[in-house]
């Protein structure tokens, strides 16, 4: 049994940082990734290439997706500039790394909820794709509630499962990113 040893709270403020990095990051790589799919569809669409039937312009269907993909990739900027490698460097119990990225990942997801409720009054009243692109990031934020209260303590239960292989702490991050791009298509709801 491991010995536990009292630690200091500036170790826990540290520990707390970078579950909340790490969050951000993986929220930030749900976001970009739907909104990039997003204008994908948006510009597909304008183009003729596919039909979704959003009966917009040519001019605002591609004003909207560029729009759309400037804000996808803002979110790949800042995950890419986030700490997402140091999860390999961390140092700490399972535990208290799964209670770093489950109260992280609560507080990003509150916040990307409520900026998706946020964005969706000021874009009513612009073309519609705006106001779906508005409606991932509410999604994106009720999905990470889902995955910080499910997929993140699911994550932990695995890794203690596999601690003894070597890559057992490697599939925590993809599991974790695989679980909040489910819970936001599901969360999705398109006005």
């Amino acid at each position: 049994m491991t010995e536990l040893v009292p630690r200091r709270v500036g170790e826990y403020v540290e520990l707390g940082l970078y579950g909340a990095r790490t969050m951000i990051d993986l929220g930030m790589l749900v976001v970009g990734s739907a909104l990039l799919g997003l204008a994908a569809a948006v510009v597909g669409d304008g183009l003729g290439l596919i039909r979704i039937g959003l009966g917009l312009s040519i001019g605002a269907l591609l004003g909207s997706a560029l729009v759309i993909a400037v804000v996808a990739a803002f979110a790949f900027g800042v995950a890419s500039e986030g700490s997402f490698g140091a999860n390999r460097s961390l140092l700490g119990p399972p535990r208290e790394v799964a209670v770093a990225r489950f109260v992280g990942g609560l507080a990003v997801s509150t916040f990307l909820a409520w900026a998706g409720n946020r964005l969706s009054g000021l874009v009513a009243d612009l073309a519609y794709p705006l106001s779906v692109g508005a409606e991932v990031l509410r999604a994106s934020g009720v999905g990470g509630v889902f995955t910080s209260l499910l997929v993140v303590p699911a994550v932990w239960a695995i890794r203690r499962g596999l601690d003894r292989l070597e890559w057992g702490p490697v599939l925590e991050l993809p599991v974790i990113y695989v679980g909040w791009v489910v819970a936001t298509l599901a969360a999705l709801d398109l006005p």
